[in-house]
């Protein structure tokens, strides 16, 4: 982190390494998951609709994490190119953008818990696991709030006018 930063970078830094920490939990689990149903299948016979169910539900989860994980990476796909031309424009271009991408997350952090809140009081359970559907489901505010907290990060970096998003980033897999 830099000398420069600010609170809420600060939490998006923690809540980062959170995130990554709960994302390889879940894919450890998911593969575990995995080989218990592809050893039944292929060597006892046994087909078991639980193992699919929660790979299902694992999947889910990660990927709700895993897109705030990117997005604090600015991984997330764009029109570079645009912004590239862009000289004194370009911060006021990021921000608008940013702006709409924090009310999109806000109502999927709000209806989300609405929708959690929902089935909750239903009592709603998957059919193969009997698992509680609401726990599910929470990872749709829980994820979105992930992304909200670093793309306040990066709002503050761009209201500071030295945006963190970068164009010509190298990758090792070239």
């Amino acid at each position: 982190m830099a000398k420069e930063a600010g609170w809420i970078e600060k939490v998006s830094y923690y809540i980062d390494k959170i995130a990554r920490i709960f994302a390889v939990i879940l894919t450890a689990i998911l593969v575990v998951d995995v080989l218990i149903g592809v050893a039944n299948r292929f060597i006892f016979h046994l087909a078991l609709s639980w193992t699919e169910e929660i790979a299902r539900y694992l999947f889910i989860w990660i990927i709700m994490i895993g897109a705030g994980i990117v997005l604090r990476l600015n991984g997330h796909i764009g029109l570079t190119f645009i912004l590239k031309k862009l000289k004194k424009s370009k911060n006021w271009v990021i921000l608008v953008t940013q702006i709409m991408m924090l009310f999109f997350f806000l109502t999927l952090v709000v209806y989300g818990i609405k929708l959690s809140m929902f089935i909750l009081q239903r009592g709603q359970v998957s059919p193969a696991s009997g698992m509680p559907l609401y726990l599910l489901f929470l990872s749709l505010p829980l994820g979105s709030s992930i992304m909200v907290i670093h793309l306040l990060s990066q709002m503050e970096s761009t209201f500071r006018g030295f945006s963190n998003i970068k164009f010509e980033k190298e990758h090792k897999y070239k």
